[in-house]
C-alpha cells in the first residue's frame, strides 16, 4: 500500500507542472520601444577628421594600449587588479551566482535527518488528580526518535522558474556592472594620469619661462649699471619672474592631487605611484584612432544598457514571482523513522512510523495584500522600461557629444599649437628690437605674457585631447576584447532563461 501510494503522488507531482508549464504570467507585460537609430547624425558622421573612423566593426583591443604609454599601460594593468571597487563588483557577481543557487534548489525536495533522545519525570501531585490512571503510568518516562523528513514544494504556477529567473538577470546585472566599473577604472586611471602629466608639463613651462625671465633681468641689472636703462625696466621684469613663479605652486597642488587620486585607484601609496609615473616624457601629443561602430553595436557593448535591459528582465521576473501568489501552493510531505521508549527499542519493527501527504496553502483572504504587490511589480517594471529607454538615449548622446570634443580638442591644439610658434617668434622680434633701441621694454614684457598664456593653453589642449580620447573610448562601452577577463564563471547570458 504504501509503494503504490508513493508512486502515485509522485507521478501526479512530476505530471502537474508539465501540464501548466506552457502557462506564462508575465506574456501580457509590455515590452521596451527605444528608438535606436540605423547610423549617427550628420553632424557627427560628416567629419572629415582623421582620428575618428566609422565602421560596422568595434575596436578588438584595449583602448589604453592605443597611446603606446608603458607607464599608462603598467598604471591601469595594475588599477584593475588592485582597484576595490573593482573587487567589490566582483564579490556582487559571486553573490548574484550564489543566490542563483539557492533559488535553483528550490525546484527539488527538502529533506532533513532528525534525532532526539529524551528523559522525563512525571508530575505526582498530577498523578494523585488523575486517579487511578494517573497513578498507573510510570514515573520516569524515556523517547528515543530518528528520522527522515522531507518536504518538496511543486512549481504550478511558476514562483520558483520567475525566482531562477530574476536571479539569472541579476547575475548578468552584476556582470555588467562589473565591466561598467573595469571601464571606469581604466577610464579614471588614464584621465588622472594625463592630468598628472599636463600639469608636470605646465611646471616645466613655467620653470622655463621663470629661468628665461630671471636672465633677462640680470642682462637688464647690468645695463641699469651701466647706465643705459632706468630703474622701471628691471623692476617690471622683476614683477614678471614673481607673477610667473607664483603659478608653480598650483601646478605642483594639480599633481599632487592627480598622484593621490591615482594612489586610490592602485590601493598603492602615492610614493610608490611617483616612482612608476617618472618624469614627464617629451612629447604629450596623446592623439590616438578610434573606431566608432554603428549604433546598435555600441549600444550592445555598453554596460549601462546592459543593466537597464537586465533591470527589464528582474523586473519581469518579479512579476510573475507576485502574480503567482494568487494561486495555491502545493507541497508534498513525508517522514519515515524508529521511534520507541529505550534505545534497543529502535532496532524493532514495531518502532518504524512513516507518513505521506500533500499540503495545500491558498492565501485566499489575504488576496488584498497580493494584489497590492502585483501592482508595485508591474510599476516597476514599467520603470525598468523607462530607464532603459532614457539609458538608450543617454548612450547615443554620450558617444556623439564625446566624438565631437575629441574632433574639437584636436582642432583647438593644432591652433594653439601654431600660436606658441608665433608668439615665440614675436618675442625674438621684440627682444631684437628692444636691444636695437627700437622698440620699449614693454613689447617684451607684453611678447613674454602672450607666450607664457599660449604656452599654459597649449599643454592645456594636450591634456584635453588626451583625456577627451578617452572619454570617447567609455563612451564606446570600452571596446574590450572577447577574452577580457571576467569574474569567475564569465557572464550568465548562456545560463539567462534556466527555469522559465
Amino acid at each position: 500500500m504504501l509503494s503504490r501510494l508513493s508512486r502515485g503522488l509522485l507521478r501526479f507531482a512530476a505530471l502537474l507542472p508539465l501540464a501548466v508549464s506552457g502557462c506564462s504570467t508575465t506574456a501580457h507585460l509590455p515590452k521596451a520601444q527605444a528608438p535606436i537609430p540605423a547610423n549617427w547624425s550628420k553632424n557627427v558622421s560628416s567629419g572629415t577628421d582623421s582620428s575618428v573612423a566609422f565602421s560596422d566593426q568595434q575596436q578588438a583591443k584595449e583602448w589604453w594600449r592605443q597611446f603606446h604609454d608603458p607607464v599608462l599601460e603598467t598604471l591601469v594593468d595594475r588599477a584593475l587588479s588592485g582597484c576595490a571597487d573593482l573587487k567589490a563588483a566582483e564579490a556582487r557577481v559571486r553573490e548574484a551566482r550564489a543566490q542563483r543557487s539557492v533559488n535553483v534548489s528550490n525546484f527539488f525536495p527538502h529533506a532533513a535527518v532528525d534525532g532526539t533522545g529524551q528523559r522525563t519525570r512525571q508530575s505526582r501531585a498530577v498523578q494523585q488528580e488523575t486517579g487511578v490512571a494517573g497513578l498507573l503510568q510510570p514515573l520516569h518516562q524515556s523517547m528515543f526518535e530518528a528520522g527522515f523528513d522531507a518536504s518538496w514544494e511543486i512549481d504550478l504556477f511558476g514562483a520558483t522558474r520567475e525566482s531562477v529567473r530574476a536571479a539569472n538577470a541579476q547575475i548578468d546585472l552584476q556582470s555588467a556592472a562589473y565591466s561598467g566599473v573595469r571601464i571606469s577604472v581604466a577610464a579614471e586611471t588614464a584621465r588622472n594620469y594625463f592630468e598628472l602629466r599636463g600639469a608636470q608639463s605646465l611646471r616645466a613651462v613655467l620653470a622655463e619661462m621663470v629661468r628665461s625671465q630671471k636672465e633677462t633681468v640680470e642682462l637688464l641689472e647690468r645695463r641699469r649699471a651701466a647706465g643705459t636703462i632706468a630703474d622701471l625696466e628691471v623692476t617690471l621684469s622683476r614683477g614678471t619672474v614673481e607673477s610667473t613663479t607664483a603659478q608653480i605652486p598650483a601646478a605642483e597642488t594639480r599633481i599632487q592631487r592627480a598622484e593621490t587620486s591615482l594612489a586610490v585607484l592602485l590601493a598603492q601609496s602615492p610614493d610608490s605611484v611617483r616612482v612608476i609615473v617618472g618624469d614627464p616624457p617629451v612629447s604629450t601629443d596623446y592623439r590616438i584612432p578610434v573606431t566608432v561602430g554603428v549604433p546598435s553595436q555600441v549600444l550592445r557593448v555598453r554596460p549601462d544598457v546592459q543593466q537597464a535591459e537586465d533591470g527589464i528582465e528582474a523586473a519581469t521576473a518579479a512579476v510573475g514571482i507576485s502574480t503567482a501568489e494568487l494561486f495555491p501552493r502545493l507541497d508534498i510531505v513525508g517522514g519515515v523513522g524508529l521511534r520507541g521508549q529505550e534505545k534497543a527499542d529502535l532496532g524493532s519493527i514495531a518502532s518504524k512510523y512513516w507518513s505521506m501527504g500533500p499540503a495545500v496553502h491558498w492565501p485566499i483572504l489575504d488576496i488584498g495584500r497580493v494584489l497590492g504587490n502585483i501592482r508595485v511589480q508591474r510599476a516597476r517594471h514599467e520603470q525598468a522600461l523607462h530607464a532603459y529607454e532614457k539609458a538608450v538615449l543617454n548612450a547615443l548622446k554620450d558617444v556623439e557629444d564625446s566624438v565631437v570634443a575629441y574632433r574639437d580638442t584636436q582642432q583647438t591644439q593644432e591652433s594653439l599649437g601654431l600660436a606658441v610658434t608665433q608668439y615665440e617668434t614675436s618675442l625674438k622680434m621684440s627682444q631684437s628690437m628692444y636691444q636695437a633701441g627700437t622698440k620699449d621694454y614693454l613689447y617684451v614684457l607684453e611678447s613674454e605674457r602672450l607666450l607664457l598664456a599660449a604656452r599654459e593653453a597649449k599643454t592645456a589642449g594636450d591634456t584635453a585631447v588626451a583625456t577627451a580620447a578617452v572619454a570617447l573610448c567609455k563612451a564606446l562601452g570600452g571596446q574590450w576584447p572577447a577574452d577580457a577577463p571576467m569574474p569567475q564563471g564569465g557572464t550568465a547570458s548562456t545560463q539567462k532563461g534556466t527555469g522559465t
